[in-house]
C-alpha cells in the first residue's frame, strides 16, 4: 500500500540528509515519489528554500501547487504524473516570470 505524504521542511532535510543551516542555499531539489510514498500536499515545507531553481516532484500525487508562489527564482518544475485536477492550478505561478519562460512538465490525469 502506498502511504501518502503532507511533508515538511524537517521531512525534506531528513529525507535528503541536508546539514545546511540556511536551506535558502539549496538550488536544486528531487522529491520524485516511489512505490511505496507520494506526497499528496505541499504545504508550508518549501518556504525556506528561497532560492531553489529546480525542482522535481515527479511521480507523486499532488492535487495542488499551494507552496510554490514564493519560488520566484524556479526555472524548472517537473510535475510529471501527479493528481493536477487542470490549468488553473498554474495561475498560482504567474509571478513567476523565470518558469514562465522555462519549462514546466505536466500530465494532468483528468484532461
Amino acid at each position: 500500500m502506498v502511504e501518502t505524504l503532507v511533508i515538511s521542511e524537517k521531512w525534506i532535510k531528513k529525507r535528503l540528509n541536508l546539514t545546511l543551516d540556511t536551506l535558502e542555499d539549496v538550488r536544486s531539489l528531487a522529491l520524485p515519489g516511489s512505490y511505496h510514498e507520494k506526497i499528496t500536499h505541499l504545504g508550508r515545507s518549501l518556504a525556506s528554500f528561497t532560492r531553489l531553481k529546480h525542482l522535481d516532484l515527479s511521480r507523486n500525487a499532488i492535487h495542488s501547487l499551494e507552496g510554490l508562489e514564493h519560488l520566484n527564482l524556479l526555472e524548472t518544475l517537473n510535475l510529471y504524473y501527479n493528481n493536477v485536477p487542470d490549468l488553473q492550478e498554474l495561475y498560482r505561478l504567474r509571478h513567476n516570470s523565470k518558469l514562465k519562460a522555462s519549462l514546466v512538465i505536466l500530465i494532468f490525469k483528468h484532461l
